[in-house]
């Protein structure tokens, strides 16, 4: 398989105590969450499919599965992944690398700049784990072309202290996408039902039921999600999550909610609803009329097509759309040729800010009146 992930949720620290005599520091919901992530990438198919490995990895029913048990990750082990996710001994490296980790997370070590991925061996006197700017620096040199690392754990956001040096090298090569539960200065929250908060929000921006059919849920997606949760969850707020894109948007799978079908028709230009005293121009009510012509059409073809707030041209909003400068709006009847002249716009979905003059809304249909920002395609209507 092209796309290969190492799914780590270590539970067991039996060396990790206040004292001597004190109870080892374990925890309950790594594994757990851990495997969680590995069920999710499980269920991709096909080109978007994953080869997963599970650390420490068990057997349950059959099935392989990240171990709740007494099982140990030590330093050796977990590096030794680690490099064989991102250094592959193959003539056929994977085009994508995904690195999940839920554990104990240390904020830096005396004389040390760098946090650490806590193991199991970890007891912070000598041994500490797998230091977050090695990884950095195995990150960067790595030949996987495009990079997930996902970091649910304490002081997980030492793994963004990049040095302005290191920053030029991250804006230059591959496609990366990081996340950290927290700042370098935090911890890392779970809740009693779901494991760690970041988890949980991971694999709700990843759920293809939330995403609309026809859109992806992919590293763009999932950036935008977690910024919105931060607005209104107070966990995620305290611990404040740490997320940098570099390069392309890298997919992970097509989203599956399905919308109703709904008949839709632009009944005023965009004046009468937002400046009903001004004289509307001809030119704007036969966008309008066009538009409504235009939108009977693509329900037929699962098509949806916006004006930019002028009329004067087609607003891009990351769907497929029908080139119209192709058409003479003195000819409506060559609409009817619009499903010859459909082309995929491979620009990147616009957040919702800003006003339509009007929306064509697909049998899959989406926006009417909303908002977009000012990532706009302009095409002419007429030639």
């Amino acid at each position: 398989m092209r796309r290969q992930a190492l799914v780590v949720g270590i539970n067991r620290y039996p060396f990790l105590k206040d004292d001597p005599t004190s109870a080892a520091q374990h925890l309950e919901q790594p594994a757990s969450d851990a495997e969680a992530i590995a069920q999710q990438l499980d269920k991709a198919t096909g080109d978007l499919g994953w080869s997963v490995q599970r650390l420490p990895e068990d057997q349950q029913d059959g099935k392989l599965t990240v171990s709740k048990k007494n099982l140990l990750v030590n330093k050796a082990a977990l590096e030794k992944a680690i490099r064989e996710l991102l250094f592959p001994k193959t003539g056929s490296p994977p085009d994508v690398a995904l690195l999940f980790f839920a554990g104990h997370g240390f904020p830096a070590a005396q004389n040390e700049k760098s946090g650490f991925l806590a193991t199991s061996d970890a007891n912070r006197r000598n041994k500490w784990g797998i230091s977050l700017s090695w990884l950095r620096e195995q990150l960067l040199n790595s030949p996987v072309p495009k990079q997930i690392v996902w970091l649910d754990c304490c002081h997980s956001g030492y793994l963004m202290n990049f040095t302005p040096e290191e920053l030029e090298q991250w804006k230059l090569g591959g496609d990366r996408f990081l996340v950290a539960a927290c700042r370098d200065d935090r911890s890392a929250y779970a809740s009693s039902k779901h494991g760690g908060i970041l988890t949980e929000v991971l694999l709700q921006g990843l759920d293809p039921e939330r995403q609309p059919e026809g859109e992806w849920v992919s590293s763009y997606s999932l950036k935008r999600f977690i910024e919105k949760r931060l607005e209104n969850n107070p966990l995620l707020k305290t611990q404040i999550p740490l997320v940098k894109h570099f390069g392309e948007e890298i997919k992970f799978w097509q989203g599956k909610k399905s919308s109703p079908v709904r008949n839709w028709q632009c009944y005023k230009t965009i004046s009468e609803y937002y400046y009903p005293d001004r004289e509307i121009s001809w030119y704007e009510r036969l966008a309008t009329e066009m538009v409504n012509n235009l939108g009977k059409i693509t329900v037929k073809y699962g098509l949806k097509v916006a004006f930019t707030p002028d009329g004067e041209g087609l607003l891009n909003a990351g769907f497929e759309g029908v080139d119209l400068h192709k058409f003479e709006v003195s000819e409506p009847d060559e609409l009817i040729k619009c499903n010859k002249e459909v082309k995929k716009f491979s620009y990147r979905t616009p957040s919702q800010q800003g006003y339509f003059t009007a929306v064509a809304i697909s049998s899959q249909g989406l926006l009417a009146a909303n908002k977009l920002d000012s990532e706009i395609i302009k095409r002419p209507i007429c030639g």
